[in-house]
């Protein structure tokens, strides 16, 4: 099931995405991202995530 609320997409179930080369087509080089400081969190009272559990990624300030 995919529903939106005030702006974002839910989707309760699994989501399947591929990084296989062979299912692409590349169209360039991105910039190196190497020097943006990936952090470890958890969302703030779940009010963005219906888990507890730990996540990685980026601050979207610092990728800006």
């Amino acid at each position: 099931m995919v529903y939106k609320t005030n702006g974002s997409l839910c989707i309760d179930g699994q989501v399947i995405s591929s990084s296989d080369a062979r299912y692409k087509t590349i169209c360039g080089d991105v910039p190196d991202v190497s020097n943006i400081h990936a952090v470890r969190y958890k969302w703030n009272e779940n009010k963005h995530s219906r888990d507890d559990i730990d996540h990685i990624g980026y601050i979207a300030q610092d990728v800006e």
